[in-house]
């Protein structure tokens, strides 16, 4: 069965649909910060980052309305770092590779300066590692932030 899908930026109405989202279980076991997301601590974060130049923040809904998740890109200089989480419901439906393809495409149209995109991935997650690898991400190496170890795939424009 196929899951039609629409993306759009990001928007302050989707503020609750993001904070319950980010304190899924599983996406926080999966972040580089896994401990629970505060409300208030939320409030200040989502402001900032749906008004930020350098974050192309996306959420994807399918076509009756129901959010499936977000996809985010944090950009420095010439490389933008992503993030995707997907909701319990969507997971496991083959929607991760479709909507990382489609926004990375978006992005480097809207950011004519980004030239790589790089994905952090626990090395446990092979659900992701997986799903990246579908979508063109090529391994570079590990890396180790805050005494974990990620590895680090990444998209080339």
């Amino acid at each position: 069965m196929d899951i039609n899908y629409l993306v759009r930026k990001a928007e302050k109405k989707d503020i609750n649909l993001i904070y319950d989202l980010s304190n899924d279980p599983l996406v926080r076991k999966n972040s580089i910060n896994s401990k629970r997301i505060l409300w208030k601590e939320h409030l200040n974060w989502f402001e900032k980052k749906i008004n930020d130049k350098d974050c192309v923040f996306y959420v994807i809904f399918d076509d009756k309305g129901e959010f499936i998740g977000q996809v985010r890109y944090e950009i420095n200089n010439n490389t933008a770092i992503v993030s995707i989480s997907i909701t319990k419901y969507f997971r496991g439906k083959k929607l991760s590779v479709p909507i990382l393809k489609y926004t990375a495409r978006l992005l480097f149209k809207e950011k004519e300066n980004v030239n790589e995109i790089h994905a952090l991935i626990k090395p446990g997650n092979i659900s992701s590692i997986k799903s990246f690898q579908m979508a063109q991400y090529i391994f570079k190496e590990n890396t180790c932030i805050d005494g974990e170890i990620y590895s680090v795939y990444i998209l080339n424009r």
